[in-house]
């Protein structure tokens, strides 16, 4: 069940969820977290793709599930008209940990959403 929540969150993010390999993810500590942390954990990202300065890390707590994660905005890029930020997500479970660096593009409704796997924004 928290594997579904957790697929729910990255379709969020990921329009072209097809393209992306899912088996990455399945045993990610995300999986662990309640469907109210995985809505928080989104939110926390968003917000650091919005406002972080570039390099500062934030952690982020869930409220009931052990789970810790470091969040660090990289540079801004565009990509066309797209407003594109890299980002490095560092996240630990009791039992699970992962670490990797992602791209984000904002869309036409300012969504943010993972950019293509193997495309790669334009330098601003």
């Amino acid at each position: 069940m928290k594997i579904r929540y957790f697929l729910i969150a990255l379709a969020a993010f990921a329009a072209p969820a097809f393209a992306v390999n899912m088996n990455v993810f399945k045993d990610a500590p995300m999986t662990r977290l309640t469907a109210d942390e995985v809505q928080a954990f989104s939110n926390a990202i968003t917000n650091v793709l919005d406002k972080g300065p570039e390099g500062t890390t934030v952690e982020w707590r869930a409220a009931k599930t052990q789970f810790t994660s470091k969040i660090t905005p990289g540079k801004r890029t565009t990509d066309g008209k797209r407003q594109c930020r890299e980002v490095v997500i560092e996240s630990e479970s009791k039992d699970r940990f992962q670490r990797g660096t992602y791209t984000f593009c904002k869309v036409a409704n300012g969504q943010w959403q993972f950019a293509m796997p193997g495309s790669k924004p334009a330098k601003k």
